[in-house]
């Protein structure tokens, strides 16, 4: 059919009904403007996939989604629970945990790997989070 050739992707027969339609309709607007719920769960799936990037920022979420710092900070108040420095830093830390607990790695290079600037970020995070220092949880 020619208009799936030019990028159609739905298209209603003839005679259609209005269920059809506005079901097309919905679809187009939640992939266009998801709502605040998807929206955050969209956040939150980008910072699990970038957390071990050292250079992520708040900023990063902002360009990419192409929303405000402020509407970010919201999201992640009213629907993930948390900051975002919160959540990038719990991620950071469960990774640690699990290099630390699998085997003899040097932490400085276990903090290299999870997106901490240093061994020193890395073991004031840890600290933060879990309560006690990474040296102690390798033992």
């Amino acid at each position: 059919m020619l208009a799936t050739r030019r990028g159609t992707r739905n298209f209603l027969k003839n005679p259609f009904r209005t269920k059809e339609l506005l079901t097309i309709i919905r679809r187009f607007l939640d992939a266009r403007y998801p709502s605040t719920r998807t929206l955050a769960e969209r956040i939150g799936a980008y910072v699990m996939d970038h957390a071990y990037d050292a250079s992520l920022r708040i900023d990063d979420l902002c360009s990419h989604f192409n929303i405000s710092p402020r509407y970010v900070s919201k999201l992640f108040r009213e629907h993930l629970v948390t900051s975002f420095k919160k959540c990038v830093a719990a991620h950071r830390v469960l990774r640690a945990k699990q290099l630390i607990e699998s085997g003899d790695e040097p932490l400085y290079s276990v903090a290299d790997k999870c997106g901490f600037r240093n061994y020193r970020q890395l073991t004031s995070t840890f600290k933060k989070v879990e309560g006690m220092l990474p040296r102690t949880d390798r033992e």
